[in-house]
């Protein structure tokens, strides 16, 4: 694994937060079967489209399975990733190679960022604080819990500006000089794409969601494809997301320690 997908993982297990605020095949699409559950919602009234941004997913547990392609940094791989997760409280990676080799895994909680690499018998564990100044990204940890399970990633903002073309509804908030943009079909009420960017720091990350499923009654979107552009370096980032298990508040068999005989390493 090379240091660079290392280094990532270390922050989300996989790449996943570190890429969006830092700058073998592709996996193929899955195309949803037609006896999979819909989530039915009731139309949404034009003095409600603003409701669309607090409706998320609400969960206490989490465990998935999702497919990978990455490219960027002149690599292009393809792996699996075991994703658990208890809100607020603990976020649990694994990633596995050619769907047999666990090749690394991580654990991230409000408090620390835990990692090991099992090829190369190497680990990095320090404070989440840490962590986040030696990636340089500037992320809170509901911020990537929210990247994760495909809510907003900037939640309880203040409503900028609304806007709505047919059954398209774009809900525009900012933070911290980062403008989002959020997507909703109005018709089913989901997130069908969020953009996040920053003029001063030449940022732009976008995220789309398609293949909904409903699990325990809420909308939850299948597939993910992430785009990262740092127009400063004219550098693009991808990450395809496809989940192929799903489960919601169910008991987590949450594992992880750092084998004795692994070597300390710095980011």
């Amino acid at each position: 694994m090379s240091r660079h997908l290392l280094k990532y993982a270390t922050l989300t297990g996989i790449l996943i937060s570190s890429m969006v605020w830092n700058s073998s095949c592709k996996t193929t699409k899955k195309v949803p079967k037609n006896d999979e559950p819909v989530v039915v919602v009731p139309e949404v009234k034009k003095e409600d489209l603003g409701k669309l941004y607090e409706h998320g997913f609400v969960y206490n547990t989490f465990s998935g399975k999702a497919q990978m392609h990455y490219v960027g940094n002149d690599k292009d791989q393809n792996f699996a990733a075991n994703i658990k997760m208890e809100k607020g409280k603990k976020v649990w990676l694994s990633v596995i190679a050619l769907g047999i080799q666990e090749i690394a895994r991580a654990q991230i909680t409000p408090d620390r960022m835990q990692a090991i690499e099992r090829l190369g018998r190497s680990a990095y564990d320090m404070s989440f604080e840490e962590g986040l100044k030696k990636l340089n990204a500037p992320i809170e940890f509901p911020m990537l819990e929210n990247l994760l399970i495909g809510n907003p990633v900037m939640q309880d903002l203040k409503i900028k500006e609304i806007k709505q073309n047919g059954s398209e509804v774009k809900i525009i908030t900012e933070k911290d000089g980062f403008v989002q943009t959020l997507t909703y079909d109005k018709n089913t009420q989901t997130l069908t794409e969020q953009l996040i960017a920053s003029e001063k720091k030449q940022f732009r990350c976008t995220v789309k969601y398609s293949d909904y499923v409903a699990v325990n009654g809420q909308a939850f979107a299948k597939s993910r494809v992430i785009n990262i552009e740092d127009l400063a370096k004219n550098k693009t980032t991808l990450l395809e997301m496809d989940f192929s298990k799903y489960d919601l508040d169910g008991a987590l068999d949450i594992q992880f320690s750092i084998p004795s005989n692994y070597k300390m390493k710095d980011l």
